[in-house]
């Protein structure tokens, strides 16, 4: 991987990272404070992968937040339904499945942004995943507890 391929892809996960935000700062108080919790802040770490095995070494790391994801989201479901919050939780399933979607939409039309002919289209497409799947982790968190 070349240096300019290096820092494209550390500019795209910076990017990323501070290009999505779920509330605006000047939000009204009145929303609990664990729907305050601005994913922006969500700790998203610097991955490089050598070129040749690019796609394989996103792969992991998107594996193992998506690993994590399924825990907290998992442990959100059971918060919910243990209180007797049945709609909630279907509520909460149903979000979960269209942030899917959104989130995989969102990414593929990303990596082919980032790519830029390169041919790493799946690369950034997967590092765009697990940015995205950490973020959903850190707005997930609160909820599980």
């Amino acid at each position: 991987m070349s240096v300019s391929d290096v820092l494209r892809a550390a500019v795209f996960l910076i990017s990323v990272s501070l290009s999505a935000g779920v509330l605006a700062a000047g939000e009204p108080l009145a929303f609990p404070p664990e729907l305050l919790r601005d994913i922006r802040d969500a700790p998203i770490p610097v991955r490089v992968c050598p070129e040749a095995t690019a796609v394989q070494c996103a792969s992991e790391f998107y594996k193992l937040a998506d690993d994590q994801l399924n825990v907290v989201y998992s442990a959100a479901r059971k918060q919910l339904k243990s209180h007797g919050q049945l709609h909630e939780e279907q509520n909460l399933v149903r979000a979960q499945r269209a942030w899917i979607q959104f989130r995989d939409a969102h990414c593929t039309y990303a990596g082919e942004k980032m790519a830029q002919g390169t041919g790493l289209n799946s690369f950034h497409a997967i590092a765009c995943m697990e940015v995205e799947t950490i973020r959903r982790t850190y707005y997930l968190q609160p909820h599980s507890r």
